[in-house]
C-alpha cells in the first residue's frame, strides 16, 4: 500500500552501511514496529540473545556473505527472506468487546480471524527490504531500504473493502484515528529516527503511497494523523462503527 525508501549513492562506499543497520535495527525493536524474532542461519534467538542489534555488534562473523561489496555483518538485504514467524509488528487494535488491547503481530490473517474480521491472504504488517542495484563498477550505482505497510490499521481513515461485510460498498470511509493514533505515532517516531540517520550518512529519503486512501494520509515525514478525512467517489449517507480494522 505504501512504503518510505532510504537511497545512498555507493560512491560513499560500504562504511555507511553497518551504522545504517545499527540505527535501522535499534529504532524498530524500540518502537514496536519490526522485531526479528528468530534468524536460523546465525543461530539467533531474540528470547536468548536479546536484540538482533546488539548480537550482530558482538558476533557480525556469522552473518553469511552475500555480496563481496557488503561489509561483515550486514543482514538488512536479508531481510525478505526472514519467514513471517520471525518477525512480529506491535499493534493496537479494539478487541469483541470495544476495548483498546496491544499484541504482537506476526501476519494480518491470524491476527484477524480470532476478531471475525476478513483477511484474505497473509502478509506482514510492516516489513523492511534492502536492495543494492547491480552496477560496473558497483561506486556508480545505489542501495535502497524500504519500509512497506501493507494494512490501513496505521491510518487514521480506513477503507469498508478491508473489512468484514461492508454493508456501504467499498468506498466507505471509516473512523479509525483512535487506532490509527497509536500506531501511527509508534510508526511515526520510527520513520523519523531512520530518516534523520539516513540523511545524516549521506542518503536521501522519499514516501511512495500506492493507493489513493494513503497518498491522502502520508508524506514524507510518515502518517498525518490530524488530517481531514479524505473524499470518496460517492456521497456515503449512512455510516456505522466498527471495532477493529485491518
Amino acid at each position: 500500500m505504501c512504503w518510505w525508501n532510504a537511497s545512498f549513492p555507493c560512491v560513499l562506499g560500504p562504511g555507511f552501511l553497518l551504522p545504517w543497520q545499527d540505527a535501522v535495527l535499534t529504532a524498530a525493536e524500540e518502537t514496536g514496529v519490526l522485531r526479528v524474532e528468530a534468524i536460523e542461519e546465525i543461530n539467533y534467538i531474540r528470547e536468548r540473545d536479546g536484540s538482533l542489534a546488539t548480537f550482530i555488534r558482538t558476533h557480525p562473523e556469522l552473518v553469511p556473505e552475500t555480496d563481496e561489496w557488503l561489509p561483515t555483518g550486514f543482514i538488512l538485504q536479508q531481510f525478505d527472506a526472514l519467514p513471517e514467524e520471525h518477525t512480529s509488528t506491535l499493534l493496537a487494535y479494539a478487541d469483541q468487546r470495544g476495548q483498546v488491547a496491544q499484541t504482537w503481530v506476526h501476519e494480518m490473517h491470524e491476527f484477524a480471524a480470532p476478531l471475525g474480521l476478513r483477511s484474505t491472504y497473509d502478509y506482514q504488517p510492516f516489513s523492511i527490504t534492502h536492495i543494492t542495484l547491480d552496477a560496473d563498477p558497483p561506486e556508480t550505482g545505489v542501495v535502497h531500504t524500504g519500509f512497506y505497510l501493507s494494512t490501513d490499521i496505521w491510518l487514521p481513515w480506513a477503507t469498508a473493502d478491508s473489512h468484514c461485510n461492508p454493508a456501504d460498498g467499498d468506498t466507505e470511509i471509516l473512523d479509525n484515528r483512535t487506532l490509527g493514533g497509536i500506531n501511527g505515532e509508534r510508526l511515526n517516531t520510527f520513520l523519523h529516527r531512520v530518516r534523520d540517520a539516513a540523511i545524516k550518512l549521506g542518503g536521501d529519503w522519499d514516501v511512495h503511497p500506492r493507493t489513493p486512501i494513503f497518498r491522502a494520509q502520508v508524506n514524507r515525514d510518515g502518517i498525518i494523523l490530524d488530517g481531514p478525512r479524505p473524499g470518496t467517489p460517492v456521497e456515503i449517507h449512512h455510516r456505522r462503527p466498527y471495532q477493529a480494522f485491518i
